[in-house]
């Protein structure tokens, strides 16, 4: 959608109970403000009800959401929740780790990837964590969301946060897990942002300097965009407390079992 980037419907995930995910229910999406008059006649013929942002007021949620909402008759749900990480973290480990002047020889280049490879383990340690502590210290927001999205009058409904990949994604994938959606399709769907995403400028000042100790775009790709392992550990995290997301919905969500059952009916379809 034009200028918009990280967009997609998560319909079409086949379900534990042998169904799928509906089409044309939920969306995901990065900032809407940044839509174009085309883009937002593209939104106009998705027939969204709902608009959910996950944008802090530092991100300029707001007024111009609220207009926006207005402008397109949507029913804005602003919950506000802080990323996993600050912004921009990335692209300044980026900028420390690698050297002021190129040196191509094996040894230096082998001595980068080693240490790239370090500091992608390490974000992607960090990062789980954080994805941890956001949900149990923000539980309210996934209540709220799960909520919602089980009311078929609040349906369509598109979730977005600054880049949409994130929180987003964390968002999208309890959401996703609780209908019945398995793990595997799960972090498919987080990382398609990887690709959504990747001629954001995120790198481009780095590999405009190329060749860098043999530095590739996969390399920094890797290194700042979201990560299956992150997402893989943080479900593992929740599997092994709680048992499954189902339980988890209920211990910390307080999601009842009718709830779940709606949530799984609107959103999803047995054959």
């Amino acid at each position: 959608m034009a200028g918009l980037r990280n967009v997609r419907d998560v319909g079409g995930y086949a379900t534990t109970s042998g169904g799928w995910t509906r089409w044309g229910r939920l969306y995901r999406a990065d900032d809407l403000s940044g839509a174009t008059a085309e883009g937002l006649a593209a939104l106009r013929r998705l027939g969204i009800r709902t608009a959910i942002s996950l944008k802090t007021r530092e991100e300029g949620s707001g007024r111009r959401d609220a207009e926006r909402a207005a402008e397109l008759g949507w029913n804005l749900l602003e919950l506000p929740f802080p990323a996993a990480e600050p912004s921009g973290l990335a692209t300044s480990w980026l900028h420390e780790l690698l050297p002021e002047q190129p040196d191509t020889t094996s040894a230096f280049v082998a001595h980068v990837e080693r240490t790239l490879e370090v500091a992608r383990q390490i974000r992607i340690r960090r990062t789980a964590r954080a994805y941890e502590a956001l949900l149990e210290a923000h539980a309210e927001v996934f209540a709220e969301i799960c909520d919602t999205l089980r009311r078929r009058e609040h349906l369509p409904a598109v979730v977005y946060c600054r880049l949409g990949a994130d929180r987003t994604g964390l968002v999208v994938a309890i959401v996703l897990g609780l209908v019945g959606v398995g793990h595997a399709d799960i972090v498919a769907d987080y990382r398609l942002s990887n690709e959504a995403l990747r001629d954001e400028t995120w790198a481009s000042d780095l590999l405009a300097h190329q060749p860098r100790a043999g530095i590739t775009r996969t390399m920094i790709d890797e290194l700042m965009g979201v990560s299956p392992e992150t997402l893989r550990s943080t479900l593992a995290c929740l599997v092994g407390r709680y048992g499954d997301l189902a339980s988890f919905a209920r211990a910390r969500l307080r999601l009842e079992a009718e709830a779940l059952a709606d949530l799984r009916s609107t959103l999803s379809v047995r054959p």
